[in-house]
């Protein structure tokens, strides 16, 4: 058990947030436990956001601005947040939503209960752009794709789905997760390198309110799509391209823990990190083979996908019968 004595930073990124980006900040440095530092990433706001910012931070010392000369889109605004962080925690944080007053005192406590505890994770309570409660919690939605105890690698790979603006994460991390993979959604590429390196940590509670709107910057296959949704999202991932990216997602993955290993970290030793890295080379080797399939005829193909629907391949690095389904119809 650690003494809690924690330097606590907030990564947090706006864009035209001029509307809600008040409320945000406003509840985050109002926290029971406030943080040491707020970095704020604008990535070339053309609205008041930048002003709102400013005449909060002249009474908030901890707060610091950074205004990026050049458009860098979310992936890389949050990649550029988080390396200018310094403390020993980092919160990661959108501009629109609203932190319940004491979700930086329980998340510290969490790791200071648990030495092992890489990033630490809540569920929070969905709001639309009026502030209304939806009536649902992220884990509520999540079933068996959110963060829970017991999981394994291959949890990680597949089947996570985590929000950013939930998460939080030792900054011991930071060498091992930047520069983010272009091929991969950041939180999710966070939270599977947190698995390599320590335990991942969920709160069952809500510890936030998280706003859906509009003008999020990704669907939600969980909060936004119907069957029909989902359908169309399984037809776009099934095409060629969709498996070429899929491969360079697990190289990706299997070359930076290569080099972690490389440069000699005690950490790259341990059980799950020899996991993850194992499993990520068997991930990109299955897709592909699954590429390859794609390039033949409906009948060959159909043959082809049998040997590894009855290894067990399907099941084990893709999503079963949906997948072999997905190979053999769709062109």
């Amino acid at each position: 058990m650690e003494d809690g004595n924690f330097k606590i930073s907030v990564a947090m990124c706006t864009h035209n947030a001029e509307r809600l980006v008040e409320a945000q900040l406003e509840s985050i440095l109002n926290q029971t436990r406030p943080p040491d530092e707020v970095v704020i990433c604008d990535d070339v706001s053309t609205d008041r956001t930048i002003e709102i910012i400013r005449r909060i931070g002249q009474n908030n010392p901890a707060l610091r601005l950074v205004q990026n000369p050049e458009k860098l889109g979310v992936r890389r605004n949050f990649e550029n947040a988080v390396s200018q962080t310094t403390g020993d925690i980092i919160f990661l944080s959108n501009d629109d939503d609203v932190w319940f007053k004491d979700k930086i005192a329980i998340v510290t406590a969490a790791y200071a209960e648990n030495s092992e505890a890489t990033m630490v994770a809540s569920d929070a309570e969905l709001i639309d752009e009026s502030s209304r409660p939806l009536g649902f919690t992220l884990n509520g939605r999540r079933e068996k794709s959110w963060v829970h105890a017991g999981m394994g690698a291959d949890h990680f790979l597949k089947s996570i789905w985590v929000n950013g603006c939930v998460i939080s994460f030792r900054s011991v991390l930071k060498p091992l997760i930047l520069p983010f993979a272009e091929t991969w959604v950041f939180d999710r590429w966070i939270a599977a390198l947190a698995y390599a390196l320590g335990e991942v940590k969920m709160l069952d509670r809500p510890l936030m309110y998280y706003r859906r709107h509009g003008g999020n910057y990704r669907a939600d296959p969980d909060l936004d799509s119907g069957l029909w949704g989902q359908v169309r999202m399984s037809w776009k991932w099934s095409s060629l391209a969709g498996y070429e990216v899929r491969c360079r997602r697990w190289e990706e993955m299997y070359e930076r823990l290569m080099n972690f290993e490389r440069q000699g970290f005690a950490s790259a030793g341990s059980e799950r990190f020899l996991n993850l890295r194992d499993l990520c080379k068997r991930y990109s080797q299955f897709e592909m083979e699954r590429a390859r399939l794609k390039s033949m005829g409906r009948g060959r193909r159909a043959l082809g996908a049998m040997r590894p629907l009855l290894r067990g391949d399907y099941h084990q690095y893709a999503y079963g019968v949906k997948s072999f389904i997905q190979d053999v119809i769709i062109p």
